[in-house]
């Protein structure tokens, strides 16, 4: 991944980061996992794909109402790094930015995601 001018092994990086944004990047992935492992009301996982066995649970859906960005700052993300790379997913994968992508949809390209792999 190219970052700051440099071309970073990993997605995110695993280099070129300081401690903070080491330790935010981390409580980010922390909580990615934990919507991984959520069951909404209806009995289906909070993230899940195909999309259609995504929960319903109003608990999840009212994301959907805010930005990605938005979210991300409601929950005390600050670190520089972070926005960039959550902005980077969404430009790459949806075609439009964090402030134009809402919450439910940048969490499902995360949270969605149960891949068995060291880079998963």
């Amino acid at each position: 991944m190219f970052f700051n001018g440099i071309w970073h092994e990993g997605i995110p990086p695993k280099s070129g980061l300081s401690a903070e944004e080491k330790s935010v990047l981390n409580r980010f992935l922390k909580s990615l996992n934990q919507y991984k492992n959520e069951i909404g009301s209806d009995s289906k996982p909070a993230f899940a794909l195909p999309i259609e066995f995504s929960s319903e649970d109003n608990r999840f859906l009212q994301f959907d109402k805010i930005s990605i960005q938005d979210y991300l700052k409601q929950e005390g993300y600050k670190t520089e790094f972070l926005f960039w790379y959550i902005n980077y997913c969404c430009k790459d994968d949806f075609g439009t930015d964090m402030k134009n992508l809402s919450a439910w949809a940048g969490l499902h390209y995360f949270a969605s995601r149960n891949g068995k792999s060291a880079n998963a």
